[in-house]
Order: C-alpha cells, then sequence, then structure tokens
C-alpha cells in the first residue's frame, strides 16, 4: 500500500472531532487554531499579490501580508520540528500529539509535509495496543 496520511488513509477526509486522548494532553484547539491561522495568512498573501503592482501602499501591503506570513509561528510548529529531529518511539506525548493531528487533519500550505513526515515516523514505532487501533479502519468509521 503507498502513502496516505492521517484520516485519509482509512476514509475520512476531514474528520474534526477526536476520539484520542487516554489522559494525555489535548492539542486540537491549539491544531485547529493553527490550521485558521495559517489560512488566513496564506490567503492575504494571495488577495494582496492580486493589486501589489497598483500601488506603492499596496505593494507594501503585500509586503507585510507575505512578512507576517514567513514570521508566523505557534506551538504547532515547535511540535513539528520536535518530532521531526527527535526518536519518538518513547515519547508518548509526541505520540499521542501525532494521532490528534492526523486524526484532525488540517488542510493549510504545507500540512500534507508535515503529515507525511509524522506517518513515516510512527511507522518505525511499536505501537501500544490503543495506537494500534488506529490502523483498523473501522475506528475511523464515525
Amino acid at each position: 500500500m503507498g502513502f496516505q496520511s492521517g484520516a485519509r488513509a482509512f476514509g475520512k477526509a476531514n474528520l474534526k472531532s477526536s476520539r484520542v486522548n487516554w489522559g494525555m494532553p489535548d492539542y486540537r484547539d491549539s491544531i485547529l487554531r493553527h490550521e485558521k491561522e495559517v489560512n488566513r495568512l496564506h490567503g492575504a498573501i494571495h488577495e494582496t499579490v492580486k493589486h501589489r503592482e497598483k500601488s506603492p501602499s499596496l505593494l507594501e501591503k503585500w509586503i507585510r501580508a507575505a512578512d507576517e506570513y514567513r514570521s508566523h509561528r505557534s506551538s504547532i510548529d515547535d511540535w513539528l520540528e520536535h518530532i521531526r529531529t527527535s526518536d519518538i518511539s518513547n515519547w508518548a506525548d509526541a505520540r499521542e500529539f501525532i494521532f490528534q493531528y492526523l486524526e484532525i487533519d488540517p488542510v493549510y500550505n504545507n500540512s500534507g509535509y508535515a503529515k507525511e513526515m509524522m506517518v513515516q515516523k510512527i511507522k518505525k514505532c511499536d505501537l501500544s495496543e490503543k495506537e494500534n487501533r488506529f490502523s483498523d479502519p473501522s475506528y475511523w468509521d464515525a
């Protein structure tokens, strides 16, 4: 089977509710806020680029939108960087974050790369019984 990420791998394209969390931290709100903010910032670039050549003030508005997008950083970016550079096999919080992220399946610029990286990390782990249930397609049928 080729690479598929998150809920899409199990036939659920945009699952926003959660059945994850076994007394672990809940990252869902942060993930959803990150998705919304990145989409807002990315949309501002696309909107302002259309008009940037019409006047110096519109060019400046586009430059500000691009700068704001490039400088945006959230706790989700920190999580993704730590996960990318770390061994997660014994890191319960990271694994919980990954399963919540994949279940929510956020869609924003570059989120597909993040999902692919996390799936590749999880594939290298020995999953617990609780985590293993995510590989069962019936879990994703709500």
